[in-house]
């Protein structure tokens, strides 16, 4: 897998991504956005020197996106697989990569009834803070 800064060609597959049903129901906000308004949300991430986004790609082909926002001393992620690419490892492969790349404290933030995003997450180290009962649970690695 190959990780690589997020292009302003990316931004139409990164807009289905976004609103595919499948994806749009874990978001904080969700319900699918119009093109003007992802259009403003991309171009305004790729020139933020508090976000970076980032593409995984196996054998040229994109298959996932991750976001990283730094937060005062710490890093809050975020992801998504395309829908045709999931449950084939790409995520954890994925975050595995980001987390070797970042340093502090990383945060995410997950819909309690996403379970592959959670079990992931606890996979790969993260610890639930949230108490139960929450719609979106935080989880915390600390390197």
């Amino acid at each position: 897998m190959n990780l690589r800064p997020a292009e302003k060609k990316d931004s139409k597959t990164l807009f289905n991504w976004r609103n595919d049903e499948s994806t749009y129901r874990h978001y904080l906000n969700p319900n699918p956005v119009s093109w003007s308004e992802h259009t403003k949300w991309f171009e305004k991430s790729l020139f933020s020197q508090d976000r970076q986004i980032y593409l995984a790609e196996v054998n040229k082909e994109v298959v996932g996106m991750a976001r990283v926002d730094k937060k005062e001393n710490n890093y809050e992620l975020s992801w998504v697989i395309d829908p045709k690419f999931r449950g084939k490892g790409y995520g954890k492969q994925m975050l595995n990569q980001i987390i070797g790349i970042s340093h502090g404290c990383l945060l995410a933030r997950i819909k309690t009834d996403n379970v592959p995003s959670l079990a992931m997450a606890r996979s790969l180290g993260f610890r639930c803070v949230s108490p139960e009962g929450t719609l979106f649970s935080e989880w915390v690695l600390e390197k």
